[in-house]
Formats: structure tokens, sequence, C-alpha cells
């Protein structure tokens, strides 16, 4: 049966699996000082130096666990794409891992990008602290 079928090609992967959902989970430690930072705006200490230091340790959690994480893992996928088990998985899971993998990459840059924007403001007293 197909499902059969993706279940072996599925495990032609599984060298990756462990490693990707690992990584998956660990992108979202950042997602504690985000909402650390709503709760202190919500609270009226979005200018505190809590806040300040919170927003800190964020930009540096986000760089190190979505954008320089997830080139480490691009390096990984390229060496596993390379295994003669990959040629196995199906066309339309190939097709949907890869762009989806690559937007995701695209995304965390974008918003890393915005971050360091706003911590240059910050910095520089260009804008108020929200």
């Amino acid at each position: 049966t197909r499902l059969s079928e993706f279940g072996r090609n599925f495990r032609g992967m599984y060298k990756s699996t462990p490693h990707g959902h690992n990584l998956g989970f660990i992108t979202l430690s950042s997602n504690v000082f985000l909402g650390t930072r709503i709760i202190l705006n919500c609270v009226g200490k979005g200018s505190s130096k809590l806040a300040a230091w919170n927003s800190a340790v964020f930009a540096a959690v986000f760089f190190y666990v979505r954008v320089w994480l997830l080139g480490v893992e691009w390096w990984h996928q390229y060496h596993i794409m390379l295994l003669p088990e990959y040629s196995n998985i199906p066309l339309p899971v190939f097709l949907v891992d890869v762009p989806c993998c690559f937007m995701f990459t695209v995304l965390n840059v974008f918003w890393f990008y915005k971050i360091c924007r706003t911590a240059w403001k910050m910095m520089t007293k260009k804008g108020k602290r929200e």
C-alpha cells in the first residue's frame, strides 16, 4: 500500500528526523522571551531595565536558535540529501519539505532583521520602547 511505501521511504530519512524535530523544539525557546516582553508591555513595564535586558536576551537567543542553528540544519540537510536512501523519498514529500524549510529560514532571517532594526532604534533613542 501507499502508506507502507511511505513508511519505508521515511525510514530512509530517519537519520535526520530526530535532529530535525529537536531543532524544531529548540527554536521555540526564543518564544519564552517574546512572551515575557509582551507581558511586560501589558503591565506597563515595557521601558524598565528588566524589559531592556529581556529584549537583549531575546535577540541573542533568537539569533542563535532561529538563524545560526538553521544554517547548521541546512548544512546537515545537504549532506543527508547526498545519501542513497534520500532518493527513495516520494517527490511530493520532497517538493513540500525543502521549500517549506527554505521559507521558514527566510522568515526567521527577516524577523531577525526586524529585531536588530528595533534594537538599533532603541539604543540610539530614535524609537520608543513598546
